[in-house]
């Protein structure tokens, strides 16, 4: 390929010189033919296109000392159709500019006569193909092809290179030419089909930002260049240990590698720079890491690994996301998290913590969500420890063996969304609380009184497996209610007519209970519902809730209780 594009452009210029051609007519050429190939009617600017006036004041157009093209820039300049085979006779062009425009197909070969770019961007349009040229490019020091269809392999021999950006395309291939330059300081490849190891000389470059995320590459993550200030690396394929000693990087501040197999521990953090740490869904395993006491962590994800140990001591901390569940850690929470004032979430669920949430915790006023469910967790949730949580949203303190009554302070929360606390043993009645609940689970406690009414926004509440009686109550303001259970408890009188008037009721748990009646005929115009939980209920049935009623097509999950055993209306 190299070899015949020297020889095609030494064919060019030999023919010029013999037919005597005016070369400033052949670049006037080339743009005119750009102009009409790209709906130049149309463009948002063009200023002097198409005139007799220099070239040199055509919009977009910049010559050098010899009157030759040297840059087109005509980014977001409404350009639509294709790029001329003509704009190959710019040779003298260092500076190109197509991005964000509405431009199609392939770039044309004749690209590879023009050796002497230095900088090439066809950012965001709808290009495709390969570019199989791009290796001829010596002097080419950024190339810029984000959001396109580019395909194939993207080998760059450039000894200028300094920066790479082509996120979002379809390239695939190795990528070990591309850190033939050392001096390259940029590199973003995301979301592309990259593949292969990363080159072991990586560290060795004097790249400040590195963009690998979102491809196919495996093996081993090299160890990166002193100078690195930033590393994203997620959804690929690497494996083996993480090679990071945090005092060698005083330049780095965020490192994401999620969504990987890295294996092995994580070294203690002993960094005064690093901000943003990224290793969920990773294989790491031995102790959670320390942490320096001069850290300036905003967010720490350790979130699903094999860490385990204790969690460390927070003496200093300005964290605002922490996550440290679906691991193994053990041991009870340090009061010392109540230092972290500015957190927002915090996520220890999937563990097998133990002991009661600290006091201090009521110090997280800023605290968004949190989530310690599925641990070892004993003792009351005090009313002490929630009353500063005027904005959480989302709690999940599920699955774990809490008890006592729960925390009357949540009323104050007016954005609390969420609120699951099943599988505890909590007891007492359940307080009014808030206007903007969504979501409740109070599943398997020890909960009395009768079923609480909530906000008009409740779509769904599980209650089943208390100790509630009395009837059930109902409100005319849950147009939103999806799900309700409220199974295996001790509700009593009828099933109230209301609850069919919910147009989006999906499911409907009653079974278990000591109500009595008829079950109302209303019910049967329910079009929504398709899950019925009427088990040990002594009453009739209409016949349009038995299974035989139902088309499989519209109710195919409704469950009931053995339909011999129902007593038809």
């Amino acid at each position: 390929m190299n070899k015949q594009i020297i020889i095609n452009i030494l064919l060019y210029y030999i023919i010029n010189i013999c037919l005597g051609q005016d070369y400033y007519y052949i670049e006037r050429n080339a743009l005119i033919l750009l102009y009409n190939n790209t709906n130049g009617d149309e463009w948002t600017n063009s200023d002097n296109w198409l005139t007799n006036k220099s070239i040199s004041t055509w919009y977009g157009i910049q010559v050098n000392d010899e009157g030759f093209v040297e840059v087109i820039g005509l980014s977001s300049n409404n350009l639509y159709g294709q790029l001329n085979s003509e704009l190959g006779d710019l040779i003298h062009l260092k500076h190109i500019d197509f991005g964000l425009n509405y431009l199609t197909g392939s770039i044309p070969l004749s690209f590879g006569y023009l050796t002497q770019l230095e900088s090439l961007s066809f950012d965001t349009n709808y290009f495709e193909g390969s570019l199989p040229f791009i290796n001829m490019f010596n002097y080419l020091q950024f190339i810029s092809f984000h959001s396109n269809y580019f395909t194939g392999p993207l080998d760059i021999n450039s000894i200028s290179l300094t920066g790479v950006y082509c996120p979002s395309n379809y390239f695939t291939g190795s990528i070990s030419s591309h850190f033939n330059n050392y001096s390259i300081n940029y590199y973003n490849i995301e979301n592309n089909y990259f593949n292969g190891i990363i080159p072991s000389h990586l560290n060795q470059t004097l790249i400040q930002t590195l963009n690998i995320q979102l491809n196919e590459l495996s093996g081993q993550l090299p160890r990166l260049p002193k100078c690195i200030d930033s590393v994203y690396g997620q959804f690929n394929f690497l494996t083996g240990p993480l090679l990071i000693d945090w005092k060698e990087y005083d330049k780095l501040t965020q490192i994401e590698m999620p969504h990987n197999y890295f294996t092995g521990t994580i070294m203690p953090i002993y960094s005064d720079v690093i901000e943003l740490v990224y290793f969920n869904y990773n294989y790491f395993s031995g102790p959670v890491p320390q942490i320096s006491r001069s850290n300036v962590i905003e967010i720490l994800l350790l979130y699903s690994n094999l860490l385990t140990g204790t969690i460390p001591d927070m003496d200093q901390c300005i964290l605002h996301k922490c996550f440290y569940g679906l691991n193994y850690i053990e041991g009870s929470i340090p009061e010392t998290f109540g230092n972290c004032k500015y957190l927002t979430q915090l996520h220890f669920d999937g563990n097998l913590l133990s002991g009661s949430i600290p006091s201090s915790f009521s110090s997280l006023s800023l605290l968004g969500t949190f989530f310690i469910n599925d641990n070892l967790l004993t003792g009351a949730v005090t009313n002490a420890v929630v009353t500063n949580w005027r904005i959480i949203i989302d709690m999940d303190i599920s699955n774990n063996l809490l008890s006592g009554e729960i925390p009357k302070a949540l009323k104050k929360s007016k954005l609390l969304t969420m609120l699951f606390l099943a599988n505890n043993q909590f007891t007492g009645t359940f307080p009014l609380l808030m206007s903007s609940m969504v979501q409740v689970d109070t599943r398997n406690n020890y909960l009395t009184g009768t079923i609480p009414l909530l906000s008009q926004t409740l779509q769904y509440l599980y209650a089943s497996n208390n100790l509630f009686e009395g009837e059930i109550t109902y409100s005319d303001l849950y147009t939103s209610l999806t799900f309700y259970e409220v199974s295996s408890n001790y509700l009593t009188g009828t099933i109230p007519t209301s609850l069919a008037s919910l147009s989006v009721l999906n499911a409907l748990y009653l079974g278990t209970n000591y109500l009595s009646g008829s079950f109302p005929n209303e019910y049967c115009n329910v079009a929504s519902l398709r899950l019925l939980n009427i088990n040990e209920l002594d009453m009739c049935v209409p016949s349009c809730l038995t299974r035989a009623a139902y088309s499989v097509s519209k109710y195919e999950f409704i469950r009931c209780q053995n339909e011999q055993d129902l007593a038809l209306c």
